[in-house]
């Protein structure tokens, strides 16, 4: 056990990273993953997007502002990240295919090596976090998911962390692979297979614990969500699955709806408006502003900033 460590400050900031890969990911099952095992993984796959199968490094301080994590122990942060990598190797992905007249159904994990990294002085029980980092390789035969992608799911990693649930943050993705058409229809199966609803849940149970929290979540990111049941005409109008419904995006909508900041500790610097989101200084469309509107905009900037303090 650890007596205690050494954590060397950096100047890390959340950018605005964008999760992107082949809509086949959203069919495999996150089973027992918690939130914080869920933010990792998908920080993961944010910057792992275009890279092949080569050994991608992450330093251990951009997988933690990546992921927002929170826990300040060295030691928990570890065990998360084996944690992560175990449920990751029970992480199916399946394909089937036929050809000459025989069925070849194959099953492979998603990465081949997850290596933890570290610099321990034995003399004063101090672990280099600065130096800690992971290597990961993806498995070669599933490139075709972070790779050279045709039909894909897109969406803010930040806003996917800033989400709570599980559930939440399952659905989250699930919708957004249809997020040009507003519309998503599952069967009850499916349903309680990918979010990983527990077997025991009756309707009520399924009502207050999966659904409540996935609608006072996404509500406020899928504008207009609507969750409609989908009910057999037999009697006793069994339920049969659900529909999702929320007002289509454009093919190229801004995937970011705020400018967060955040400091080495993971703490909230300043949150832009929409309307100041750009420097005006910097953007070649705001250079077009007269003196007048220049010296407005600057006015509310400053207030703002002011009123945040």
């Amino acid at each position: 056990m650890f007596k205690s460590f050494l954590v060397r400050s950096c100047n890390c900031y959340m950018a605005n990273e964008i999760v992107k890969y082949g809509n086949e990911l959203n069919m495999v099952v996150f089973r027992k993953f918690t939130a914080n095992e869920m933010n990792l993984f998908f920080s993961i796959i944010s910057r792992m997007r275009e890279k092949g199968s080569k050994t991608i490094t992450f330093m251990w301080n951009e997988l933690r502002y990546l992921s927002k994590y929170k826990p300040t122990s060295t030691k928990r942060f570890i065990d998360d990240l084996n944690s992560t990598y175990s449920k990751m190797l029970q992480l199916n992905y399946e394909s089937s295919y036929v050809s000459n007249n025989k069925l070849t159904v194959s099953r492979f994990i998603l990465f081949t090596g997850f290596d933890i990294v570290v610099n321990v002085d034995n003399h004063v029980n101090e672990i280099d976090t600065e130096s800690g980092y992971v290597e990961i390789a993806l498995n070669p035969k599933l490139e075709h998911i972070l790779n050279d992608l045709e039909s894909w799911t897109r969406y803010s990693l930040e806003e996917f962390i800033d989400l709570k649930s599980t559930y939440s943050k399952t659905m989250f993705r699930l919708l957004k692979q249809y997020r040009t058409t507003g519309k998503y229809i599952i069967k009850m199966e499916d349903f309680k297979e990918l979010l990983d609803v527990p077997k025991s849940y009756r309707l009520d149970n399924i009502d207050a614990r999966v659904l409540k929290p996935i609608s006072d979540e996404l509500s406020s990111i899928l504008k207009n969500l609507r969750i409609e049941k989908n009910k057999s005409k037999k009697r006793g109008n069994k339920v049969l699955g659900y529909t999702f419904t929320f007002t289509p995006e454009g093919k190229n909508a801004d995937d970011f709806k705020h400018g967060t900041k955040y400091s080495v500790k993971g703490i909230k610097k300043e949150t832009l408006p929409d309307w100041a989101k750009k420097n005006i200084n910097e953007s070649e469309e705001n250079k077009m502003l007269s003196d007048e509107d220049q010296e407005k905009f600057n006015k509310r900037l400053e207030k703002f900033r002011n009123s945040t303090k």
